[in-house]
């Protein structure tokens, strides 16, 4: 009895939270790519890797995460449908990622990523 509730209440989240799972899952690869590249970064820089640090990924995905299931649950239970907040919530935490994920790469190839664009192009523009 307990276990057929159980699966029910699973059954009835999984279906409740199925339209937002792809940001809940490009939240996720933000996470593990910025993680990455600051991991390489301070490798490069010889920097060492605590694992405290490390340790910071879970509460950020959950809180995330959170948010995005917040924005959603306000946007279809509050009659408010009008304004995404699932799309601005998600919006917002891939601008916070991909920002330290450029921080990431320009610490790593020293120089930031905007200017070693602009300098590629400028050199390509240069040998036609």
């Amino acid at each position: 009895m307990i276990r057929s509730n159980l699966a029910s209440i699973v059954a009835f989240v999984a279906a409740y939270l199925a339209p937002v799972v792809p940001a809940l899952i490009t939240c996720a690869l933000l996470v593990a790519v910025d993680t990455i590249t600051g991991i390489i970064a301070a490798k490069s820089k010889g920097e060492s890797i605590q694992s405290r640090m490390l340790y910071r990924i879970a509460p950020k995905l959950l809180v995330y995460n959170l948010l995005i299931i917040t924005g959603y649950a306000v946007q279809q239970n509050m009659g408010i449908k009008w304004i995404p907040f699932t799309d601005i919530s998600t919006g917002v935490i891939a601008l916070i990622e991909f920002k330290s994920i450029l921080e990431n790469v320009s610490k790593l190839i020293g120089k930031d990523v905007f200017e070693y664009i602009k300098d590629l192009l400028n050199k390509r523009n240069l040998t036609k």
